[in-house]
């Protein structure tokens, strides 16, 4: 072969990049990353549902805590057509029930509750229910507060007020 024949053909030019090398971390690394981040995940998931449930009670129950149910109790000849209304307050901490006899205003009667201890109490709803605790065919006062229960027993014209506080 003659050297006319061949031809120079030019290799192509390839450029080589500077050789970077990623570091590859243990993987428990990666594993305190996951825990470091679930721990921050529950911690604002906490703080979100805390507020979540304070929004919620303020929507309902407003400020000061406020809750009213109407019921027959057999006060002032209460019937389904006037039954008696209740209205509970949380009123910076000092429980107070307020009772309207057959709806009658001019005969309301205020019963007070206990006082509540410790931070945020002021902000916690009070609600009311009936039911015949001791069996005498009359329906007594449950006022719930948080987890815990007040009866007010009924002794036919009024609620008697537990003594315990």
């Amino acid at each position: 072969m003659s050297t006319s024949a061949r031809r120079y053909q030019p290799v192509p030019e390839t450029r080589v990049l500077p050789q970077t090398r990623w570091r590859r971390f243990h993987r428990l690394v990666y594993v305190g990353l996951a825990l470091f981040l679930m721990l921050g995940g529950w911690l604002l998931l906490s703080q979100a549902g805390t507020w979540w449930q304070h929004t919620w009670d303020d929507w309902h129950y407003g400020t000061p805590r406020t809750f009213q149910v109407d019921a027959v109790v057999g006060h002032n000849h209460d019937d389904a057509a006037h039954p008696c209304h209740f209205l509970a307050l949380n009123l910076h901490r000092h429980v107070l029930v307020i009772e309207l006899p057959a709806g009658d205003a001019s005969k309301a009667i205020i019963y007070i509750g206990p006082t509540l201890v410790g931070d945020g109490q002021d902000s916690l709803p009070v609600t009311l229910s009936f039911q015949d605790t001791r069996g005498s065919g009359r329906l007594d006062l449950v006022l719930h507060l948080g987890d815990q229960q007040v009866i007010f027993l009924n002794d036919g014209t009024k609620f008697v007020t537990p003594s315990h506080f």
